[in-house]
């Protein structure tokens, strides 16, 4: 039913957003305002474009095929194969390791024999081969850290032999029941590792409050940021044989990895373009969304600075390192699932033309669309509307329009320059762990850009209400509306930025906060966040 629902409503998502393509590319360029109009209203326009495609391509995967579940084999023949388990670690603390350590150890398996257990060790520490004998695990270590996390596994790989390959980062504790949930998707009938299964990617949980949850003291109130990839995303990728590889709480095909050349090196996401590579030689890559490992988020605005920043850089260079638009082994809809995951991460640009556009006009009087407001009402409206309830239906209520576009709005000043710095060639490979001690700083700095787009915004809106009140007409409602909405926007993003500043993250008692529903997401508005954040107490 909720399959027959998604394709009745992208069908009708698709017509309206042609009809208001349409009109936008032929009615709406002030070619009669000069030059700088001509340009800015084509940038816009051009933005418009690829949020219509990445939008498409969003709701193709989650609305015409809703999150599939991977069968799992229940009856197994014969002995389970051996597992290679390996904790790359390079610079985190030993507690933080010897839980993930006690974790590895403590996972449930029918020939408990075969799980063999490494900690691979980047940075040659001796307290990490104390730990290691300490506990009883296998040590491996590299003393240049040539290539990074990608470089570590792949010396690992060349010391071991199992057929399975469990990784797991230094934070992330897998539950008892990871490889007995895992395991089974990769064995034929008779019990033989399968030659077609590629990797099982599982969720990437957290012990912790998020950032954004922290910050706005909505633990239990809003989903952790990851839940909504994790949880509806990636299984809704395994139609399309388009999963994408996590870096962690994962298990892979040893043969899988070997055709792909190993793990993908000389890129900053490793895994991202591992699992392309491993997709290109025909393996089947599954997700599932039980979550079978937890971890540990950021804890400091900076740290998810750099971890976001590395991200968006080591996307946008497998994106090119992988060829995913030209390389050979791809299918179409791979290639255009990837090109979207990629996309993403051009958000940053996306934001910052869509909040100068009304200010262009309404600031400095320089027009960037020629319509009226009951144009924009038939137009533009409908399509609006499809847009911002489809993202909570097909998400299960897990995330809404508000929400992703504040979690973009947020993060937006931080990547800008990231993203368009590795875009024009200006390359960083240099791998830097993510800080998860929430230790590490926080500049009164990070506020400058948003303070001065509410500046900018709030005088928009003075205007703009001039404008309308001395010349009695509505045709500027949908300008002053868009300033408010991007105003609103920028507010929560201000009292992020606050909150990280002085507040540490902290942890929902109630439990995992992904367990709650959808609707007290909506029930989360600006003046609620404050009035928490000034009144409730810190929770421990």
């Amino acid at each position: 039913m909720k399959k027959n629902k998604g394709k009745i409503y992208l069908s009708f998502l698709i017509l309206f957003s042609a009809v208001y393509l349409v009109w936008r590319i032929g009615w709406t360029i002030p070619t009669d305002h000069g030059a700088l109009s001509v340009i800015l209203s084509l940038i816009l326009l051009i933005t418009e474009l690829v949020g219509a495609f990445e939008m498409f391509v969003h709701f193709y995967i989650s609305a015409w095929s809703p999150a599939e579940e991977p069968s799992k084999p229940t009856k197994i023949n014969g002995r389970m194969p051996d597992v290679d388990v390996f904790v790359p670690t390079y610079g985190e603390p030993t507690e933080l390791l010897r839980n993930t350590l006690t974790a590895c150890l403590s996972m449930h398996y029918d020939n408990p024999e075969r799980v063999h257990i490494y900690l691979c060790d980047d940075a040659d520490r001796e307290e990490m081969r104390i730990l290691a004998d300490e506990l009883g695990v296998k040590y491996f270590s590299r003393r240049n850290g040539k290539n990074a996390k990608a470089g570590n596994l792949n010396a690992a790989m060349a010391k071991t032999g199992s057929p399975l390959i469990a990784v797991f980062d230094a934070d992330m504790c897998p539950h008892p029941d990871f490889l007995m949930e895992t395991v089974p998707y990769f064995l034929e009938a008779n019990g033989s590792v399968s030659r077609r299964i590629g990797f099982v990617q599982t969720p990437q949980s957290f012990r912790n409050a998020d950032l954004f949850q922290s910050a706005f003291r909505a633990e239990c109130i809003i989903p952790n940021e990851q839940d909504y990839f994790y949880r509806s995303l990636e299984p809704a990728r395994n139609r399309t044989n388009s999963v994408i590889f996590g870096g962690s709480n994962t298990l892979l095909s040893r043969r899988a990895l070997q055709s792909a050349g190993g793990f993908t090196e000389g890129t900053l996401t490793e895994d991202f373009a591992t699992g392309i590579e491993i997709q290109k030689k025909g393996y089947r890559c599954l997700a599932i969304a039980k979550e079978l490992a937890d971890g540990l988020s950021p804890e400091s605005l900076s740290a998810m600075i750099r971890q976001r920043s590395r991200w968006a850089r080591g996307c946008i260079q497998s994106g090119r390192k992988t060829r995913i638009l030209t390389g050979r082994g791809l299918s179409f809809v791979q290639r255009v699932s990837y090109l979207s995951a990629v996309g993403y991460w051009y958000n940053p640009i996306k934001r910052l033309v869509y909040l100068l556009a009304p200010i262009s006009f309404a600031v400095f009087g320089v027009t960037v669309m020629r319509c009226n407001f009951q144009q924009m009402l038939i137009f533009w409206l409908p399509m609006y509307l499809l847009a911002v309830l489809g993202i909570r239906f097909f998400s299960g209520g897990v995330r809404t329009a508000k929400w992703s576009d504040i979690y973009d709005i947020c993060m937006f000043p931080f990547l800008l320059l990231p993203v368009i710095g590795e875009t024009l060639g200006f390359s960083k490979r240099r791998f830097v762990v993510t800080d998860k001690s929430g230790k590490k700083g926080w500049s009164a700095l990070y506020l400058l850009p948003f303070l001065i787009l509410i500046a900018l915004s709030v005088i928009g809106i003075i205007k703009t209400v001039s404008l309308t009140l001395m010349q009695n007409s509505t045709n500027y409602l949908l300008l002053l509306f868009w300033l408010i909405f991007n105003l609103y926007e920028l507010l929560f993003a201000f009292v992020f930025v606050c909150s990280c500043g002085k507040l540490p993250a902290s942890r929902c008692e109630s439990g995992f906060v992904h367990d709650l529903g959808g609707d007290k997401v909506l029930k989360t508005n600006l003046l609620s966040i404050i009035l928490r954040i000034l009144f409730q107490k810190k929770s421990k």
